[in-house]
């Protein structure tokens, strides 16, 4: 392969590691980020865009892992809190980076000169066995890690410690929430990691809750039994905090419609939560231990969402 004299040594050593059969336009008018990009090697991830937008353009990648451990995502939505944007979502990028090493594969970030991360994944053994290449790369291309993007771990003075200060922040929140305000934290960690269209339903034998993340609204039905379709308690309840009715075939359904206020951000998805546990507990639900879930993807069976980061049964 010949390379054009706009590429530099580690530009080509970059796209020899990455793509070693690709073609290589006569002029360098976009760059080398954007010719990984066109050819889905590598991703964009902006620093200011919504969670769910960005794990969507990682898992469209044909080199994403698909088998993927995501239990410790619900550790992660605990420290948003605590995080700036920023921050936040390079603490992501790196925890995916460190997550996809059981699996085989290293995640690697180009270095594009901006306020973005291009990234994308790698055979971890192809990757040892091109010592040279990688050397070569290395101005422009590193493996994602903890502490290798964000503030935050990694080898910097301060970085353990404040990763450290910052877990222990998080565990100290998540133990002085009441149970449901763990299951509402849940429901925001299924949200900022789902794709649009997740589709939940919650219940027991009293009754439960539906609700799904659609474009533009988000929105929840309250489900009830024959015994509680018309109780007027319930319907109090849920009318103070801004829920209404609207008739269906089968009887009146109550609902919260929230706009989603694209982009979306953790709080809208918090809010969102708080109303779903009102109008479980409306219910008479009285633990979320009662509860079981199934759903899918409003619009495609390829995106269903790990409904387990809700810690109840999944059925």
């Amino acid at each position: 392969m010949s390379f054009d004299t706009k590429w530099d040594a580690a530009e080509c050593a970059v796209i020899q590691l990455l793509a070693p059969g690709i073609e290589l336009p006569d002029h360098d008018t976009d760059g080398l980020a954007n010719l990984l990009w066109v050819n889905d090697i590598l991703t964009f991830v902006l620093l200011d865009d919504c969670h769910d937008a960005i794990l969507n353009h990682i898992r469209a990648l044909a080199s994403y892992p698909s088998e993927m451990d995501w239990g410790w995502y619900c550790d992660f939505v605990g420290e948003l809190p605590f995080l700036d944007s920023a921050d936040g979502i390079e603490r992501l990028l790196e925890l995916i980076g460190e997550h996809c090493r059981p699996e085989g594969l290293v995640m690697v970030s180009l270095d594009t000169r901006g306020d973005n991360h291009a990234v994308g994944f790698l055979d971890a053994e192809y990757w040892r066995q091109n010592a040279d290449l990688v050397a070569a790369a290395s101005p422009l291309l590193s493996v994602v890690g903890e502490g290798s993007l964000s503030r935050l771990g990694g080898d910097s003075e301060h970085g353990p410690r404040r990763l450290a200060e910052l877990r222990h922040r998080a565990e100290e929140r998540r133990r002085a929430m009441t149970e449901w305000e763990r299951f509402a934290e849940n429901i925001v960690a299924l949200l900022e990691g789902s794709p649009v269209g997740t589709m939940a339903v919650i219940h027991c034998d009293r009754g439960g809750a539906q609700f799904v993340d659609e474009q533009g609204v988000l929105y929840v039905e309250s489900l009830r039994n024959d015994e509680t379709r018309y109780a007027p308690e319930i319907n109090e309840g849920l009318a103070a905090h801004g829920w209404t009715e609207h008739d269906e075939a089968w009887g009146p359904v109550w609902e919260f419609r929230l706009p989603s206020r694209h982009p979306r951000y953790t709080g809208t998805y918090r809010e969102f939560a708080e109303q779903v546990v009102i109008g479980l507990r409306a219910s008479k639900i009285e633990s979320p231990t009662e509860l079981t879930v199934y759903g899918y993807n409003y619009y495609s069976q390829a995106d269903d969402a790990d409904l387990s980061v809700l810690g109840i049964p999944v059925t």
